[in-house]
This record gives structure tokens, C-alpha cells and sequence, in this order.
């Protein structure tokens, strides 16, 4: 399963901070990730993702009176493939140098 998902903290101007601390939870669960300028992927099985995408919610609620959190999921019965080859599969239609 891979999960995309962007969140808005709209009482912080700035997100690093708390984007960072997101990640660091990601990395301790072995969660694979790719991080995009306005979005996070997420890539593992269907409780993991859900597990990880709670986790990252509930560390960002603790410092934000108010949360938007937007979320897409794709699953596929087999999954097959990294989030790098995924960016990769389109980077060789280009005919450009791989991602990952």
C-alpha cells in the first residue's frame, strides 16, 4: 500500500520543525518514505501505513490546536514496486537519470 499525504498546521508559519519530527517517527518505525515539496509517500503493508499515518497525526496534534491532514491511498493486490520506481518508470520514459 502506498499512502500520500499533506498536512497544514494553521498556527504554524512555519512546518519544518514539526515536518522533521514526522519524519524521525517514520524513519524509527522502518516506515519507507519519499518526501516531496508538498507531500509525504508512505509505502508498506495496509496496518502499518494506517499505523504510521495515526502516529504522524497524533505528533502533530500535540503542538497544533488544529490540523488538516489529506490523505490518498493506492493499494494493489501484488505490490511490486519501491516508491523510487515508481518516480523512476517516468524519469526513463523521459529518458533522464534515475531518481533512486
Amino acid at each position: 500500500m502506498i499512502a500520500e499525504f499533506s498536512v497544514y498546521l494553521p498556527n504554524q508559519v512555519h512546518m519544518s520543525s514539526s515536518l522533521a519530527e514526522v519524519l524521525s517517527l517514520l524513519d524509527k518505525r522502518g516506515i519507507e518514505y519519499s518526501l516531496g515539496a508538498t507531500s509525504t509517500s508512505i509505502r508498506g503493508d495496509a496496518r502499518d501505513v494506517f499505523d504510521a499515518l495515526k502516529a504522524c497525526r497524533d505528533r502533530l496534534k500535540e503542538n497544533s490546536d488544529e490540523l488538516v491532514m489529506n490523505i490518498n491511498i493506492v493499494e494493489r493486490r501484488e505490490e511490486r514496486h519501491t516508491l523510487g520506481d515508481n518516480i523512476n518508470a517516468v524519469l526513463n520514459v523521459r529518458g533522464e537519470k534515475k531518481y533512486v
